[in-house]
């Protein structure tokens, strides 16, 4: 039995990706640095993702960045992705899913259906001077 979208015809077309798998990482920042969060290597596509920031001071000026294929996609300061609402998937390749400074907790989606033909990296830019806590996860396949 066919699976999958039919087409006009009725013949099924799925295409061929590889097993779904996730990325993640957990560590600290370096104060007044940039570093690399998670590196993924190889040719595939993003299903989705999402990364946290906790800090124990404001950390409103730092920001995560994409970069795919050596490229850096666009990014801004939590701060600014706040401001101008860029809070749903395709309104940025990193969009805001939280935003709370007086916690101190600061979250990014990771916009699906990017595609890499090398690389994908994730990087953290640290303005403030602290060390929070940064989590998060990329789920991907393979091609």
């Amino acid at each position: 039995m066919p699976h999958g979208a039919p087409d006009f015809w009725g013949i099924s077309y799925r295409p061929s990706l590889g097993s779904a798998q996730i990325g993640g990482f957990a560590r600290l920042a370096i104060a007044n640095d940039t570093i690399v969060a998670l590196t993924i290597t190889g040719n595939g596509i993003v299903y989705g993702g999402h990364a946290y920031c906790k800090g124990t001071a404001s950390q409103r000026m730092d920001e995560y960045h994409i970069y795919v294929d050596g490229i850096r996609l666009g990014s801004q300061w939590f701060e600014k992705k706040n401001t101008y609402q860029l809070t749903t998937p395709y309104s940025s390749s990193l969009y805001e899913l939280r935003y709370d400074d007086v916690n101190f907790e600061y979250a990014i989606g990771i916009m699906p259906n990017i595609t890499f033909e090398t690389s994908l990296e994730l990087r953290y830019r640290e303005t403030q001077g602290n060390t929070p806590l940064l989590r998060g996860e990329i789920y991907y396949t393979l091609i």
